[in-house]
């Protein structure tokens, strides 16, 4: 199940499972874990013209990333966040909770994207009370369920994504 902890690899430990990606790794299988209902990727995650916009787009992540970075990504979300996708909540002094990423910060306004709603949230700076990082938005711990055969198929079609041919 989801614990909510990160599994945490030593660098020699990823630098043998992406040689393991690349060696056994089952792109068609890895195709049919992202798509899974227990993973939920693309509810955050856009791929093609399917998913959603909470999380960075996936259709070129093969040719954008290594499969360290990747790993790294899905392990430990927190550790290298794309730029864009940092989450803050802000405080207003009204009392309302605000939760997104930063569009545009002045010393006027504070435009946030509310993340499930998609849709601009505007600030003024003078009616906000705090604001704290919340990090990514992807829990640690997602593929903690997975085999180890099953986290390796899902990382070859991860990396493969926007390859010529894919």
């Amino acid at each position: 199940g989801l614990d909510g902890e990160a599994k945490a690899l030593s660098p020699r430990e990823v630098m043998v499972l992406a040689a393991e990606v690349r060696a056994k790794g089952d792109r068609k299988r890895g195709e049919e874990i992202f798509h899974r209902a227990d993973l939920a990727c693309l509810t955050c995650h856009r791929l093609g013209n399917e998913g959603g916009v909470i999380g960075p787009d996936l259709n070129a992540i093969g040719t954008g990333q290594p499969i360290d970075f990747i790993i790294g990504a899905i392990l430990t979300p927190n550790k290298e966040i794309k730029e864009g996708y940092l989450a803050f909540e802000v405080a207003s002094k009204d009392g309302e909770i605000y939760q997104g990423y930063k569009v545009r910060e002045s010393n006027q306004e504070l435009v946030l994207r509310d993340v499930l709603q998609n849709q601009e949230v505007r600030l003024r700076t003078s009616n906000i009370q705090s604001q704290r990082a919340l990090g990514s938005l992807m829990p640690a711990g997602l593929v903690n369920h997975l085999t180890g055969a099953e986290f390796r198929d899902l990382l070859r079609y991860l990396s493969e994504l926007g390859t010529p041919g894919r």
